[in-house]
């Protein structure tokens, strides 16, 4: 408990009759407040937590809420947080009734949250040990990277569900995602509302894989949290500010020393391999673009406002060379051609000019979009080997 209010645990569950009773306890220790979600289990699990909940002793206030159907993490989270708002707690730790958070870390939430009240607070797994699953590196690297460009926050483990979050701002933010998707759309929210995003480390455990219960389902979840990170990194890049409750400054600068102040504070820290590589990658498909006069402006915006290097951007998207532009154009009319009549035009690539290409405009630029592609992927790739090698050796 903190001098603002009560924290409440909240454990979605769903078949996970084996470890909830073990959760449950183990919160009961530290916590005043405990929420239960059975979100449409199969198996014995609401069971399992009315057992558990009957043979606790102490003060522990508990709430068992059902979903009489599988809803999915993200709303089984958000009745838990309704149900937790009104038992009085002002602040909830999220943790997953499978075991591999422990409770015993709970303590660590609570001290680093009378310092920092406001902050969402993320669990830092140590993620090097050889019995952590390789899924789970990838999985925490490749959220990492996409909380970087959509929400300008550089964390250790975006990925982790082990998380305590101030309930009032938290329930104040406009969040669509209702399924495992919903951990990614609450970091990069809270931050455009500017909630302060903070790491405490935490131990985790993880079972033998034939042991592992799991319901992420790789194909459809993954989709599902490739489009939540498309569709907030289009409203990133739209240049018109986030409107919601706590909102702060979260549209793009537009004075000369806060553009200032931003490009250099990003080159300073945009120089990691994969943010170089994807940096020069989206600065050459601009440069594709048949976007003329816009390329450098267009690559600069985009780098501030996703925390790219915008040097690398901008460098990158000069690459269409006055003796490159009649090659890149040629290709571009003639695939936007075969795209769109399965033919190629009876044309010289030597003499082919910008000018030339807007004689079929809807092929130029049907045809450009294949060829950014191609460009900024090759040239990407390049770049994130060359500044890995460099790496290397710099470390050597």
């Amino acid at each position: 408990m903190t001098g603002a209010g009560p924290i409440a645990a909240v454990i979605p569950v769903f078949d996970h009759e084996a470890t909830i009773a073990a959760v449950i306890a183990g919160c009961a220790e530290f916590v005043p407040i405990v929420v239960v979600v059975d979100d449409g289990s199969r198996d014995r699990s609401a069971d399992r937590a009315e057992q558990a909940i009957e043979a606790a002793s102490g003060g522990t206030d508990f709430v068992l809420e059902r979903h009489p159907q599988n809803l999915g993490k993200g709303a089984a989270l958000q009745t838990g947080f309704r149900a937790a708002r009104e038992r009085g707690a002002t602040a909830v730790v999220v943790l997953d009734a499978d075991g591999q958070h422990r409770p015993s870390d709970l303590p660590r939430f609570i001290r680093a949250h009378v310092t920092h009240p406001d902050a969402i607070l993320l669990g830092n797994r140590d993620l090097d040990a050889a019995h952590i699953p390789e899924s789970s590196r990838f999985g925490r690297a490749f959220s990492n990277f996409w909380v970087r460009r959509t929400a300008g926050a550089d964390l250790p483990d975006t990925q982790c569900g082990y998380r305590l979050l101030p309930l009032a701002a938290t329930l104040a933010l406009p969040v669509r995602a209702r399924r495992y998707d919903y951990e990614v759309e609450i970091l990069v929210r809270a931050a455009w509302a500017g909630i302060p995003l903070r790491s405490v480390p935490i131990d985790v455990w993880y079972p033998e894989r034939d042991e592992r219960v799991s319901h992420f389902r790789a194909l459809r979840d993954n989709a599902r949290i490739s489009w939540a990170y498309t569709r907030l990194l289009a409203r990133r890049l739209w240049p018109v500010p986030v409107r919601h409750a706590a909102a702060r400054d979260n549209g793009p600068a537009t004075d000369v020393r806060s553009v200032s102040a931003r490009i250099g504070a990003v080159a300073r820290r945009g120089v990691r391999p994969v943010d170089l590589g994807v940096a020069t990658g989206v600065g050459a498909a601009i440069a594709m673009s048949p976007l003329w006069g816009l390329h450098a402006a267009l690559s600069l915006y985009i780098a501030i406002r996703t925390q790219l290097n915008p040097i690398a951007a901008v460098l990158a998207s000069c690459i269409n060379l006055p003796f490159l532009i009649p090659f890149f154009a040629f290709a571009e009319v003639q695939i936007g051609h075969v795209l769109m009549e399965a033919r190629v035009l009876d044309i010289d690539a030597g003499s082919m000019t910008v000018g030339t290409a807007m004689e079929t405009p809807v092929a130029y630029v049907i045809g450009s979009i294949p060829v950014s592609i191609a460009v900024g992927s090759a040239i990407g790739l390049v770049t994130y080997a060359v500044a890995r090698v460099a790496g290397r050796r710099g470390a050597a």
